[in-house]
């Protein structure tokens, strides 16, 4: 009977080397596939005969199919390996990449960008922790189960379907929930055009061609559509006017006497004035949680604690 004992010495060590040149290498990928996707579209669309609605699913397909795909990306890799599903996904995303520049139609480029949001998923996937809410670890649920639990998602960029009316994208968010309020506060249309009266003149009109401020209370009305429990906004507040700012603060500090709100936001004062703790993070490790009054009210006491 052999002994189970400690590896020979002789025993090949993993290529630490080689394992980060190909981390490297995805993350430099999928971020030079952005940029030129983003510089290209005007080419593309010429290319292809589009107008603007249709050319920006070139943007959208990826989106899509990497937001499907991320959470079924943890349960992958715990099945397969992380090593073993990167290792796939850096080639398969390389290939779709060669497809779509290959591409002849715009049918071919929104295909080829769906399969390769897919891929582009699985080179950064979930691989340890857990991610309790309602006492259930929802990490490994894939996104649309995590929706009907009642979780509201308000992305940076917005994320809105160009050339779908104000009306429709709310209507996405109505899709297979829960009208009860098992999974959250129901919020009809009435309801939420209380909060967006502005959005009330333009329900008819293309996502596309609302101002900044505008796309922002569609993203944000579209998730509240949802029936959520948990509303999550990342970066809201990012590149808007100061008047509309202003706006989207008030109908927040309203929101969350309805409902629980985790804010992502680069703005201190903004955050702190709407909080009631905080989290704050560095390289993604949390360094200080705690009440958010004293540092909006304490200036030496956030200097100590945030350096700001």
């Amino acid at each position: 009977m052999a002994a189970a004992g400690k590896p020979s010495p002789t025993a090949a060590a993993p290529n630490r080397f080689a394992i980060t040149a190909c981390v490297v290498l995805a993350t430099v990928m999928q971020a030079l596939d952005t940029t030129i996707a983003n510089v290209s579209l005007p080419y593309i669309q010429g290319s292809v005969a589009a107008n603007q609605d249709e050319i920006e699913w070139v943007l959208t397909s990826y989106i899509v199919a990497a937001a499907i795909m991320t959470q079924p990306t943890g349960f992958l890799a715990e099945r397969y390996g992380v090593k073993r599903l990167f290792l796939t996904s850096l080639v398969g995303f390389t290939i779709a990449s060669m497809l779509c520049g290959m591409a002849h139609s715009l049918v071919e480029i929104v295909l080829f960008r769906l399969i390769q949001g897919a891929f582009g998923a699985g080179l950064v996937p979930l691989s340890s922790g857990s991610i309790e809410y309602a006492g259930a670890d929802i990490s490994r649920l894939p996104a649309p189960d995590i929706a009907r639990a009642g979780i509201g998602y308000v992305p940076q960029g917005r994320g809105l379907f160009a050339g779908m009316t104000v009306r429709e994208n709310l209507s996405l968010g109505r899709l297979a929930r829960k009208t009860d309020g098992s999974h959250g506060v129901v919020w009809n249309e009435e309801q939420i055009l209380k909060y967006f009266p502005r959005l009330r003149e333009r329900m008819d009109v293309a996502a596309d061609y609302l101002s900044g401020g505008e796309q922002q209370m569609v993203a944000v009305a579209r998730a509240m559509s949802g029936n959520v429990k948990l509303l999550l906004l990342d970066e809201p507040f990012e590149g808007l006017a100061p008047t509309v700012i202003l706006e989207l603060f008030g109908v927040f500090d309203q929101l969350r006497q309805h409902t629980s709100i985790v804010i992502v936001e680069h703005n201190l004062d903004l955050v702190l004035a709407l909080a009631d703790r905080v989290f704050a993070l560095e390289r993604g490790a949390v360094f200080h949680r705690g009440p958010a009054a004293p540092l909006l009210t304490d200036l030496d006491y956030r200097k100590k604690i945030l350096w700001l």
